[in-house]
């Protein structure tokens, strides 16, 4: 599924969530990609996530980090546990979601950053997300 703020795709045999935004990253954006993920016909619970964020403008202030953290936080039981991949490629949004995780009291969700244009990313991803090494991620994802 395709808007004009983000692309998800859902791989259940892969048991992730694939979400790459554009444009500019809002709250309104993220918490529409967040219904887009609960609404997609093969959306279950426990769903690991790699969400892209590369290529964004950033309009979040920390009031709305924290509200989305305690929004996530809330929804545990419809969410399950899952890890999620954060792909940046910028010291601005490493940072955002390291804010974000600060403030993250959410104790079945593990995150975890990687940049986007590290060589390593891709491995890195597939030993984290406990998939095969050959496993081919969406290809509107940036992974080097």
């Amino acid at each position: 599924m395709k808007n004009s703020h983000f692309e998800i795709s859902i791989d259940p045999d892969a048991n992730c969530v694939f979400a790459r935004h554009f444009g500019l990253l809002d709250m309104d954006s993220i918490l529409a990609r967040g219904n887009a993920v609960r609404a997609h016909k093969d959306f279950r619970k426990n769903l690991n996530r790699v969400v892209d964020t590369t290529n964004c403008e950033l309009d979040l202030c920390s009031d709305e980090i924290r509200r989305i953290a305690d929004k996530i936080a809330k929804q545990g039981d419809i969410r399950g546990c899952y890890k999620e991949a954060l792909l940046v490629d910028s010291l601005l949004s490493h940072g955002l979601a390291r804010v974000f995780d600060s403030l993250s009291t959410i104790p079945h969700v593990k995150y975890e950053i990687f940049s986007s244009a590290d060589a390593s990313t891709k491995r890195n991803l597939n030993e984290w997300l406990d998939l095969p090494a050959d496993y081919e991620f969406p290809e509107f994802l940036s992974i080097v």
